[in-house]
């Protein structure tokens, strides 16, 4: 989306929750592109990124418990 300084002034909330929904807003001066709006981590990447966590905590957490359950010790503790 292209949007001039003037109206994006007037419009910032609404540019802003734009950028966090993924869009990219261009600002233009006299029809020239001279900044863009993004958002940091849009919410779709930022929630699958809590979600890969979270599956790796799993994987983890089952691996602790095999190696517990098998007597296999994690590498550090066997170099001690």
């Amino acid at each position: 989306m292209q949007i001039s300084v003037t109206e994006a002034k007037t419009k910032l909330s609404a540019l802003i929750a734009a950028a966090e929904r993924g869009e990219e807003i261009i600002i233009t001066r006299c029809g020239i592109p001279v900044a863009r709006i993004v958002a940091i981590a849009p919410k779709r990447l930022a929630s699958r990124i809590d979600l890969a966590e979270d599956a790796a905590r799993e994987i983890l957490d089952a691996l602790d418990a095999l190696r517990q359950d098998s007597g296999l010790k994690r590498e550090e503790e066997r170099r001690d």
